[in-house]
Order: C-alpha cells, then structure tokens, then sequence
C-alpha cells in the first residue's frame, strides 16, 4: 500500500509526490526548501504545516500522535467487531437450542394431537367426548405455534452464525496494528 504526499507550496496549486517506505516512515525524493502545507494520504490521513530544509529528514509534526491515535482507533473498532461477532455467535446458540425445543414442542403436539383424536373416536359418553375434543384443539393450537418456534430457531441459528466478518481476520488485524503502534512509539 503506497503514500502520497500533497505539497501546497503557496503558489494556489498542489504537488502530488509519491512516498516510498523506509523503515518506520516514508521517504520522498528531495523537495526544494521551504514551509509546505501537506497533505498525508495513505493508510491513515494527516494534514500540518512542515519546513523542508536542505538534507535534513524532516518529520510531520503531530503526525506520529495523529497516527497513534488512528491506529488505537483501528484497534478498538476491530476489537468491537470481534465481541459483537462473539455475541451473534452465543445468539445462534441461542437460537438453535430453541429451534430444537420448539421442533420437540411440535413433534409432541403432533403425538398427543394424534391421541387425542383416537381418544374422540372411540369416546362413549359425551363426558369422553367433551375431554377428547378439548385436548384435540389445545394440541391443535400448540402444534403450529411449536412448529413456527423450532423453524424461526433453526432458521436463524446459520444466519447469525454466518453474519459478520471473520474473526481469525479481525485478530490478525489487531495483532498487526498493536505490532505497528509498538514500532511507532519505540518499543
């Protein structure tokens, strides 16, 4: 990934220099002396005022405070990702142990459903009859509820699972930053 520095050098138009890494830094190729505007595009942005002297290195100044903080952004933006992942994960858990408690709800209602209607059929008294035709409209009514749970559950289980980027990803990222932030402050 490249840089490139924008000079504003007073005259009303910009100077597009392009950056090479050097080290911990970027290098440009030797500039004429005087005080620039800049413009640093790049993995993070920064904008200052810097003057340029004849064969000195000259750094930004702010810019390795503007960096830490951008990195520390980074960081705590991935690390926020990360915990939000692990709760889509624990949520499709969730889901799915539900999904199976509602397709054994269902599977039940549809059992004592049955029975029931045997219970109807061969009633003799109304008493029996009465009882039987209760229990068949409560499984009646427990039945598609049940089954609407354990579909939702076992639905929504793959697609909070899938959601989100990949965690090994936001760790890798994580590692490489707090890495770069070490670099930048000397460790």
């Amino acid at each position: 990934q490249g840089a490139v520095l924008v000079l504003a050098p007073g005259t009303g138009s910009n100077v597009v220099v392009p950056l090479q890494p050097d080290g911990q830094g970027w290098r440009s190729p030797p500039l004429a002396t005087g005080t620039y505007t800049v413009s640093l595009s790049g993995s993070h942005d920064y904008r200052g005022q810097v003057t340029i002297q004849d064969g000195r290195i000259i750094e930004l100044p702010g810019y390795r405070d503007a960096l830490g903080k951008a990195i520390d952004n980074d960081i705590m933006a991935a690390q926020r990702q990360l915990k939000a992942r692990a709760g889509r994960r624990n949520a499709g858990w969730v889901s799915l142990v539900t999904g199976l408690a509602g397709s054994g709800a269902a599977v039940a209602a549809y059992y004592l459903g049955g029975v029931a209607w045997q219970d109807y059929q061969s009633a003799q008294a109304t008493s029996d009859v009465l009882a039987a035709k209760e229990q068949i409209e409560l499984w009646g009514t427990v039945l598609p509820a049940a089954a609407a749970v354990g579909g939702l559950g076992l639905g929504l289980a793959p697609i909070l699972w899938s959601g989100g980027p990949d965690p090994k990803a936001l760790e890798r990222s994580i590692a490489a930053s707090e890495e770069s932030l070490k670099r930048l402050r000397g460790e």
